[in-house]
C-alpha cells in the first residue's frame, strides 16, 4: 500500500495512474473531489514507477515512485 497526502491546498486531482518506465499503465483510478489523503493498493515488484496524477487528460504533477521490500 502506497499512503498519499495532497499538501497544496489548489491542486484538485480528478486522477491517479501509476506507470512502469516502459509506459504501461499498471494502476488507474479517479479521486474523488476534496480528497487529500488516500491510499492505493499496490502489489509491485521491486522497481521504479512513475506516479502522476492530473485533471482530465492533463497530467499536473509527477513523482517517482521506488518500490523495495
Amino acid at each position: 500500500t502506497v499512503n498519499i497526502l495532497i499538501d497544496e491546498p489548489a491542486f484538485n486531482p480528478d486522477f491517479i495512474k501509476i506507470v512502469s518506465l516502459a509506459g504501461k499503465i499498471l494502476y488507474n483510478d479517479k479521486v474523488a473531489a476534496g480528497i487529500r489523503q488516500f491510499q492505493v493498493p499496490i502489489d509491485f515488484r521491486q522497481g521504479v514507477y512513475i506516479l502522476q496524477m492530473g485533471t482530465g487528460s492533463l497530467t499536473m504533477f509527477t513523482q517517482k515512485l521506488v518500490v523495495t521490500y
